[in-house]
């Protein structure tokens, strides 16, 4: 599984990494610090199988699940979001570009954790083959 993570906080990315290091089988997780690098990797590829952001990654969250669906040429692609974002107008719209999970970070990072596995190993267990 290739799980393409877009992370600019220093301390989210660490926190990410941790997690992901511990829970890898056979994946490939890839950090980005931008939009651009993330968009430049995807274009033309032909599977995604979890692309992971915050709604609040240069302002442009739900721009950027728009431009996935442009720029990739992947049937399906499920997005997580991990945000601080809990208003439900934001949630909502998410939800509607197809969005596959929404998890709101916890000060607890057990609750954090255990969200981004429970996506994860939803992801991994999917079967739906397209887009949202």
């Amino acid at each position: 599984m290739d799980i393409y993570i877009l992370e600019n906080n220093v301390h989210d990315k660490v926190f990410l990494q941790a997690i992901f290091s511990s829970m890898i089988e056979n994946d490939s997780v890839i950090f980005f610090d931008d939009v651009g690098s993330l968009l430049d990797c995807i274009k033309g590829v032909d599977t995604l199988d979890a692309v992971i952001f915050d709604i609040s990654t240069d302002g442009t969250g739900l721009e950027l699940i728009k431009d996935l669906h442009r720029i990739s040429s992947a049937d399906y692609c499920p997005v997580v979001i991990y945000t601080h974002h809990n208003h439900q107008t934001t949630i909502d719209a998410a939800f509607d570009l197809g969005v596959h999970s929404y998890i709101i970070k916890q000060l607890n990072p057990t609750s954090n954790i255990e969200a981004i596995t429970r996506a994860i190993d939803a992801i991994r267990n999917s079967s739906l083959g397209r887009w949202g």
